[in-house]
Parts: C-alpha cells; structure tokens; sequence
C-alpha cells in the first residue's frame, strides 16, 4: 500500500472522528450554540466528503465502493447538520442525532477501508 494513500486515509479517518466529536459536544449546549456547531459541522463534513471521494475516484484497487460509501455518508452527515442548524427548537436535537450516526458511519467505513488496505499491501508481499 503506498505510504501517501496510507496517510490521506489515517488522516481523512482522524478528521471525521474530530467531526464525530464535534457534533456529540454540540448536544451538550444551548440550542443557538448548537446550530452554530453543527453549521461549522456541516461545512466541514462537505469539505471531507468531496475530499474522500477525490480519493475514490483515484482509487484503482477495489476499494473504491467502500471510499464512494464513506464519502454518501459524511455528505449525508453534512446535510443532516445542516438541517439540524436550520430547524425548530425540538427538531435540532433530533437532526443533530441522526448527523452523529451519519458521521459515526463515515468513521466505521473509512477504518474498514484502511484495514482492506493493509490487508491487500500484505497479500502483496506474500
């Protein structure tokens, strides 16, 4: 596996596990704090999400679903959160839930394809 995927990918997991963090902390605010967390969740959530399929498309293994995968959920992520800044009261905390799960998602699927990275780089030396 090269060196520089290995890195992007750590890096790309570590950023939406600090996103993930972010918006568990939102919940524990006052509601205006919370929209504007999760509005800078959001952004960030997109910017990673266009980051990660940058990844996908430059993909040329058969990972390239698992990265589409992560990328479907820190865009579904972002919107949620956006969504979640833009509601009601009571609707804020149910959307910013559902941007948790999302982001919670993009970390399970991006550690899941640095595992069947390194799995493949092992394979190769084999």
């Amino acid at each position: 596996m090269s060196s520089e995927i290995d890195d992007r990918l750590q890096h790309a997991r570590a950023q939406a596990q600090q996103l993930h963090e972010k918006i568990e902390a939102a919940h524990h605010k006052s509601v205006e704090q919370m929209r504007a967390d999760l509005s800078a969740a959001s952004t960030k959530a997109h910017e990673l999400s266009t980051s990660v399929r940058a990844m996908a498309e430059a993909d040329r293994t058969g990972l390239k679903n698992k990265l589409h995968e992560a990328a479907d959920s820190l865009k579904h992520a972002a919107e949620t959160a956006r969504t979640a800044a833009d509601e009601k009261r009571g609707e804020t905390k149910v959307h910013a839930q559902a941007a948790l799960g999302k982001a919670r998602e993009a970390v399970q699927k991006l550690s899941e394809t640095i595992a069947a990275k390194r799995r493949e780089a092992k394979a190769e030396k084999v």
